[in-house]
């Protein structure tokens, strides 16, 4: 379904609430997907206003870092602004899994 909406196939997936056994990892590996979990989990999901998901996403990141967020938390929008410009001056860039990835198999990001 999501490859017939946005005409291309996904690479990854993440199981919801991080919940998986051997069953979702072979409906993974059956479908071509990459079983993708996060290092840190800002807690975005939760009704904390915007500051405690800031604090738990700057001080909880690191290099290599997959930063855990929801599309559907509203607080998100707002603590995102600040994270993103706090952690740049820090020196981290962003990129996607797929750069990860590649970076990790010593190959070439470009044109991703």
């Amino acid at each position: 379904m999501i490859e017939k909406l946005i005409g291309k196939k996904p690479t990854f997936c993440r199981p919801p609430g991080g919940r998986f056994d051997g069953n979702v990892l072979e409906m993974a590996k059956e479908n071509g997907l990459v079983v993708a979990m996060w290092t840190v989990n800002t807690g975005d999901y939760s009704k904390d206003s915007p500051e405690p998901i800031i604090n738990r996403a700057l001080t909880r990141s690191h290099s290599g870092a997959i930063v855990l967020m929801h599309t559907n938390a509203p607080q998100t929008v707002f603590a995102l602004p600040t994270i993103i410009r706090q952690l740049r001056s820090e020196g981290y860039t962003f990129v996607t899994l797929n750069e990860m990835l590649n970076d990790l198999k010593g190959t070439s990001h470009q044109g991703n």
